[in-house]
């Protein structure tokens, strides 16, 4: 039996057909009423982009349910920081809420069905900020299908006008956050302060030299700055395919960064009992996975270094 979403889907695209045909079939099997497509252009500097940015564009017109489709096909490339955060914005001065999934990220049917029942209950709490599709450290002693974290990825995620409305992702307020403002900020551990500390110090300066082409550190950012929560499933309902980078020629590492989904049979039975930031989940997480894959990368960059002075 198919699900039928009535929550509004946006698919972000660009130039790669083979993951925007997988994504876009996960999509197409919870047949959602509204989706919008939003299609970069291609840069001028990359031969044989503009085909491959229709061909995209033409995998995600073949639509054989009933459905409400919009589309916003850029003939200019802006690029992933303005590319991704304007294909929200503009999907958001029509809806209330939106659920995000990128060409490369595949989610399972209970995800779309989670992060919509989560865009209902707690669309008017200005506590939280997102629903997130993914839990890359479950952890066995909580007893509800979902927590609040102030950790939350992006690999499939939600969101409502009322919070991405507050978002700048030029985020001015980072410039001097950390010399005048960081005592507003609550963190889960002196290790996770020390280390937000120098990652959003080197955010700030890449924002101030220009050199800042991505939305998701500032979105980041944005939510720890106003102690804002996510929404995180018990288990993880999404994955990266994504081999390749659209934007640059960097590869991604499988055995690092995918986190195939740990169930497809996820049913949302048991909530928390209050809106509370689960303090001992961000200490895990961020030593398990936020801090590891801070040093294995690190160890990678290295090496790349070695081998490239060698």
């Amino acid at each position: 039996m198919k699900v039928h979403i009535k929550a509004p889907i946006v698919l972000i695209a660009f130039n790669r057909p083979d993951t925007t045909k997988i994504a876009f079939e996960s999509i197409r099997e919870v047949q959602p009423e509204k989706l919008y497509v939003v299609i970069d252009g291609p840069r001028e500097h990359k031969p044989g982009e503009a085909e491959l940015c229709k061909e995209v564009l033409e995998i995600t017109k073949d639509i054989d349910w009933d459905c409400d489709v919009k589309y916003l096909v850029r003939e200019e490339n802006l690029g992933c920081k303005l590319g991704v955060t304007g294909a929200i914005s503009w999907v958001l001065k029509e809806e209330e809420s939106v659920i995000v999934i990128e060409d490369d990220i595949i989610a399972v049917p209970a995800f779309f069905e989670f992060a919509q029942t989560m865009l209902e209950k707690y669309k008017n709490d200005e506590r939280i900020a997102m629903v997130s599709a993914n839990n890359y450290t479950p952890m066995n002693t909580i007893e509800e299908d979902y927590l609040f974290s102030k950790h939350g990825h992006i690999w499939g995620w939600a969101t409502w006008k009322r919070a991405w409305d507050h978002f700048d992702v030029n985020v001015p307020e980072i410039q001097n956050v950390f010399d005048e403002n960081h005592h507003k900020i609550e963190f889960a551990s002196s290790t996770e302060k020390h280390f937000y500390k120098r990652y959003f110090k080197n955010i700030a300066a890449n924002i101030k030299n220009g050199n800042q082409n991505t939305w998701g550190p500032q979105f980041v950012f944005h939510r720890v700055y106003h102690n804002l929560l996510s929404i995180v499933p018990s288990e993880n309902l999404a994955s990266n395919i994504g081999e390749n980078s659209s934007r640059t020629e960097d590869n991604n590492s499988k055995a690092l960064e995918h986190y195939y989904p740990s169930s497809t049979n996820f049913h949302l039975k048991n909530h928390p009992n209050s809106v509370v930031w689960n303090r001992e989940y961000d200490m895990f997480h961020f030593k398990n996975h936020i801090d590891k894959i801070s040093f294995l990368g690190k160890l990678k960059y290295k090496i790349k270094n070695i081998k490239t002075i060698k």
